[in-house]
């Protein structure tokens, strides 16, 4: 089906917005397993809606967009589930938005900055395995937290680097 044309690469993307929103919900009302399985569902759906795309030929300035964008929205309702909105997720909510914001700006400014541990991948593999552990919506939001925060500091101190390295090259600023 998902070859045959019938469902498109942003559907996909899409699809992934609703099972983040179904996580909220299971999460919000203590179903913290089907929580966690939803998260890791929602991100196949991310890994699928790329490779799609590239397989299928369907990909496009759009696409890559919404994508992201919807990744951004996904975190954030997941991340809401689990912290029921207490201190612990908008820390893990902020640094996850930082290495996403990091990385955009460093590109910006010309420096590849895909460095890190902490990719959205790696976040939600958290989510969606240690969240259900006992104590584990808060481990889950502390250890996102660490590795997303760490991730935009180093980030940053890659691009400071780079661009510390190419300063000849550099016109300044008036």
């Amino acid at each position: 089906m998902l070859l045959s044309g019938k469902v498109s690469p942003n559907q996909l993307t899409l699809l992934g917005l609703v099972t983040s929103t179904a996580s909220f919900l299971s999460f919000w009302y203590d179903y913290i397993v089907i929580g966690a399985i939803l998260v890791l569902v929602t991100g196949f759906f991310d890994l699928l809606d790329g490779a799609l795309a590239r397989h299928t030929g369907e990909g496009s300035k759009w696409g890559a967009f919404l994508d992201s964008l919807v990744d951004r929205y996904t975190e954030i309702i997941i991340i809401a589930g689990i912290s029921k909105f207490s201190t612990l997720g908008y820390l893990a909510i902020t640094g996850s938005l930082l290495v996403s914001y990091s990385r955009s700006r460093a590109e910006l400014e010309g420096v590849k900055c895909d460095v890190g541990l902490g990719s959205r991948p790696t976040r939600l593999l958290i989510l969606g395995i240690v969240s259900p552990l006992p104590w584990g919506r808060d481990l889950s939001l502390i250890m996102v937290s660490i590795v997303a925060h760490s991730t935009a500091l180093y980030r940053m101190f890659h691009t400071w680097s780079s661009l510390k390295n190419k300063r000849s090259s550099v016109v300044p600023m008036s």
